[in-house]
């Protein structure tokens, strides 16, 4: 069996220019795409807290059951943190207020 040796070198699949506007799009890409995640944390972080306690104990009740995929697990955990560290912050909102409110009805008042 021959063997083909090709006569011209092979065609640069991009040029220098291609390669710099495919990373900028890409950039653009990732930076859009960090963008809209923060925006869903803060509209999850104006879900209301009973809210996010509802679904946290749903997904522990999940857990517990042990019938889930181990992927779906491990999003499951994913999203009970998140759940927990919005539900964290709501009550650290609400401490301060409460906080804030004690201050300004102190005794001196």
């Amino acid at each position: 069996m021959s063997r083909v040796v090709p006569s011209e070198p092979a065609p640069v699949l991009f040029t220098a220019r291609q390669r710099e506007r495919r990373q900028a799009l890409h950039d653009v890409l990732r930076a859009v795409s960090r963008m809209l995640l923060r925006r869903e944390d803060v509209g999850m972080v104006r879900a209301t807290f009973e809210d996010a306690l509802r679904e946290l104990e749903g997904i522990v009740e999940r857990l517990e059951r042990g019938q889930t995929t181990l992927d779906e697990a491990l999003a499951l955990w994913q999203r009970g943190e998140e759940l927990h560290r919005i539900c964290l912050a709501r009550l650290d909102t609400a401490q301060g207020r409460v906080e804030e409110l004690a201050r300004r009805d102190g005794p001196g008042q």
